[in-house]
């Protein structure tokens, strides 16, 4: 009988374990679906709308912090330092601007080609 006791303790804290890790596992899956919606929200809210969902305030288009590619001159970090560029480093992404509020980026749709140097 003592052996049929302690399978039966066995098999309840295996039992116990599985549920702990079975509803730890749909907790950690549940918040990490409501920060994927969180992001995607946020940035549809930038993008399509001009509204910083985060200070609850719309901004103009045109307001839009440019991110610049390439190596930084001084004058280029003079103008980082007052927030009038972002640098984005040597590689140019999809990041074309960032939102001048919260800092969160604005992507676009082809590869941005505003290097430090370029003539305008």
């Amino acid at each position: 009988m003592s052996g049929n006791g302690s399978s039966t303790v066995s098999r309840t804290w295996v039992a116990r374990m599985f549920h702990s890790v079975r509803r730890a596992f749909v907790v950690s899956f549940v918040v990490l679906v409501v920060l994927l919606v969180t992001m995607v929200l946020v940035t549809v809210f930038h993008v399509a709308f001009h509204v910083c969902p985060l200070y609850l305030t719309s901004y103009d288009k045109s307001g839009v912090v440019p991110v610049v590619y390439g190596l930084p001159t001084p004058e280029t970090f003079e103008k980082a330092q007052r927030g009038e560029a972002v640098l984005g480093g040597c590689t140019p992404s999809l990041v074309g601007g960032v939102c001048p509020l919260c800092g969160w980026p604005v992507v676009l749709h082809k590869p941005n080609t505003n290097y430090i140097g370029d003539d305008e």
